[in-house]
């Protein structure tokens, strides 16, 4: 789903996948701007902290006009709310850059656990350097199956987007192909018995699976 939003934001195959990979795998919501996240079309508005409360009640008085249905981008813009420039930095332009440099690598996966682990060297040394292993790292904690399953579903859901095939059929595949295994394998106990407990998951695989 991510990958078709930035595509039809963008039109940029490569970046759409790439994101969709960096987000999913890595959580990189957590770092990306709301510029970003706007630019990517994953976020309608981008206002001041400090009038959230203000714009979500005008957002919910048109939605109820609208007789509870979702609001156009039209009908959005005609409600003139200021949003913060939304102009990309240099920052948002450079964690793009690396980003694809990273998750567009044919073999991501293994890229990712060996810069993750700090068992492979990374060969620029920009103020970035840190940061991508910090993102590899994110990445390589989860669980290794997870992370597999993942990645081979973002790659072909993108694949039926460009392909023409439906969201919701490739949904059903995903649901009914690979939901119920995924939680069946050893990592997802793990990784629960780890949230009760408050603790953080350590997984004993290492890849490759």
């Amino acid at each position: 789903m991510l990958s078709r939003i930035i595509h039809r934001k963008t039109g940029d195959a490569e970046l759409a996948l790439a994101m969709a990979r960096y987000y999913t795998l890595a959580g990189g919501t957590a770092t990306s701007s709301p510029r970003l996240l706007r630019h990517f079309g994953l976020a309608d508005l981008v206002v001041q902290s400090n009038k959230r409360d203000e714009v979500a009640l005008t957002l919910c008085k048109a939605i109820a006009e609208n007789n509870g249905k979702v609001l156009t981008r039209e009908q959005i813009d005609a409600l003139k709310i200021e949003e913060i420039p939304l102009r990309l930095t240099q920052d948002d332009r450079d964690e793009i850059h690396y980003m694809k440099q990273l998750f567009l690598k044919q073999d991501v996966i293994p890229a990712l656990y060996s810069y993750g682990r700090r068992e492979a060297t990374m060969f620029h040394t920009s103020p970035w350097r840190e940061q991508v292993i910090r993102i590899a790292n994110r990445a390589a904690s989860n669980s290794p199956n997870a992370v597999w399953v993942s990645n081979w579903l973002i790659s072909k859901g993108f694949d039926d987007y460009l392909k023409g095939v439906d969201l919701e059929e490739s949904a059903a595949y995903e649901l009914n192909q690979h939901l119920v295994e995924t939680f069946k394998h050893p990592d997802a106990m793990i990784g629960l018995k780890a949230m009760l407990s408050r603790n953080f998951p350590v997984f004993p695989r290492r890849y490759p699976l």
